[in-house]
């Protein structure tokens, strides 16, 4: 039981969150019926594996909040005239989180049932309740929003080029074998394309790498701007991109390749001195897709496409068939 000197010290129980504004002496016989529990640093008050009965208010020292488990980040740290509990009393279900003595603790225990009677004699208990349960839901859903923004971010610059805001390798990896399996399944042609920009060394050692960022990003958005929506589009490495076209057969992939030559071969690209670079070249491998491909294995042949065209000289195409 509460000792009767805690009782009297009404200072105290007016930083009490949940009893700010309350008429001590309305709650007094129910408080009179309440313990006090004391606990030390990283002792587990409350956790997702045990049922909670109790709605704790933290008299003395510091806890904290942990989702998931005791070995993910703080969530939330509980002050002193705070408390925790009161959402597993309210649903009658277990903790959603982890909360820890982050300091040696002392806490004032109060049982549902009593909770329940004093939110019955005082509508200013019943007000501050809400006014808790408002605050919490108010801040875990932006912890929450927070961790679902950054993990949206991660998983955009996981599978994005950060130069030039095309998809990269690791995106195109995992699509392609999704691709194949529907063309194959659908009886639709598929057209592989390797692209390299041609001695782009030069430019990097000539007019440095910053000219050799601009030529790049001017080569991927003429390839976005080519492209249809079921084609896929990624910076594959340094200076090649990689294109699979939907439904194109060699025929149509050699008329498209020969489209994104001349509008790259049209592009005036500055340095950052705003001076005109020399003209861009690009070199095209080409293979389609065969009965018996998979991914491996039509990129392979359509790097052995690249490579045939580098032979004859670049800014050309070369194809390559199964």
């Amino acid at each position: 039981m509460l000792h009767k000197s805690f009782l009297e010290n009404r200072a105290k129980l007016a930083n009490i969150q949940l009893f700010d504004c309350v008429d001590i002496a309305t709650i007094e016989f129910y408080l009179e019926k309440c313990d006090t529990k004391n606990i030390t640093i990283n002792e587990v008050l409350l956790s997702p594996q045990q049922q909670n009965d109790n709605i704790y208010i933290l008299l003395q020292g510091k806890l904290r909040v942990h989702l998931d488990s005791l070995e993910h980040p703080v969530l939330n740290y509980i002050k002193e005239g705070e408390c925790v509990g009161e959402v597993s009393i309210i649903d009658s279900q277990e903790p959603s989180a982890y909360v820890v003595a982050d300091t040696d603790a002392e806490l004032l225990v109060l049982s549902q049932n009593i909770l329940w009677a004093m939110v019955n004699i005082s509508h200013t208990i019943a007000k501050n309740l809400l006014y808790v349960l408002t605050r919490r839901l108010r801040h875990d859903h932006g912890v929450i929003s927070d961790n679902v923004e950054l993990q949206r971010q991660l998983q955009h610059h996981a599978v994005i080029d950060g130069l030039t805001g095309i998809h990269n390798r690791r995106w195109f990896d995992a699509c392609l074998a999704e691709k194949i399996k529907t063309c194959q399944e659908n009886a639709q042609a598929l057209s592989l394309l390797l692209v390299d920009i041609d001695y782009f060394k030069n430019f990097n050692d000539t007019f440095g790498h910053l000219a050799g960022d601009k030529v790049i990003c001017a080569v991927a958005d003429v390839l976005s701007l080519a492209l249809q929506h079921d084609d896929l589009l990624a910076r594959f490495g340094g200076d090649e991109f990689v294109i699979a076209l939907h439904d194109s057969s060699e025929a149509v992939a050699r008329r498209i390749a020969t489209r994104l030559k001349q509008k790259i071969a049209a592009l005036t690209v500055n340095d950052h001195q705003n001076q005109p670079l020399p003209k861009i070249s690009i070199t095209i491998g080409i293979s389609v897709l065969s009965a018996g491909d998979n991914d491996a294995s039509l990129f392979e042949r359509t790097d052995k496409a690249l490579y045939a065209a580098k032979e004859k000289g670049r800014d050309c195409i070369a194809s390559l068939s199964a």
